[in-house]
């Protein structure tokens, strides 16, 4: 009862490292009607952190908000599936929770934006820049696809922006059909 989110579930996980008990959940609206005109549309994505007192309550440590607002094209506001992974990389008993996610308002055929975001202890890091597009008449041509690391991941061990760089190379490229 102390756990609470918008949006519609996703994904719950649970997971225990040396700083105890958490749950992450991650949350989409999916479209809704704009409140600014009817013929445009809205969606919001959540991602929410809380962990475990001694006392049994669950209480926030973190939350991720992003949204599309008042788009009257295509929209896209999702997470990326297969993206979610609760890593340890660095090997010192604090969980990494990585996530990843898309947003789009367009009416051709442009790259979304794309993050990669990932927490440990509390500490936030993130990679952004745009999924990279392939024509399907020219499979030859491609455009997009470029990425920056936040001053965190650049300061932050080696081993996390490698890992990084393979969720992104996984899930970078967009194919409009």
């Amino acid at each position: 009862s102390s756990i609470e989110y918008n949006g519609k579930l996703q994904k719950a996980v649970l997971y225990t490292d040396t700083n105890g008990n958490h749950i992450v959940i991650l949350s989409e609206t999916g479209r809704v009607p704009s409140k600014k005109d009817e013929d445009y549309q809205s969606a919001e994505l959540y991602a929410y952190h809380y962990s475990l007192t001694r006392t049994g309550k669950w209480i926030p440590d973190w939350r991720i908000y992003d949204f599309e607002k008042d788009c009257p094209l295509d929209l896209t506001c999702n997470f990326i599936p297969n993206s979610f992974a609760i890593t340890d990389l660095n090997i010192d008993g604090k969980a990494e929770v990585w996530l990843m996610y898309q947003l789009l308002c367009t009416g051709d055929i442009s790259p979304s934006t794309m993050k990669v975001i990932m927490y440990e202890n509390g500490v936030k890091y993130a990679m952004r820049g745009e999924r990279k597009v392939i024509l399907s008449e020219n499979p030859d041509t491609t455009y997009g696809g470029e990425f920056n690391f936040d001053s965190a991941f650049k300061n932050a061990p080696l081993i996390f922006r490698e890992y990084a760089n393979r969720l992104w190379d996984k899930h970078v490229i967009m194919t409009w059909k």
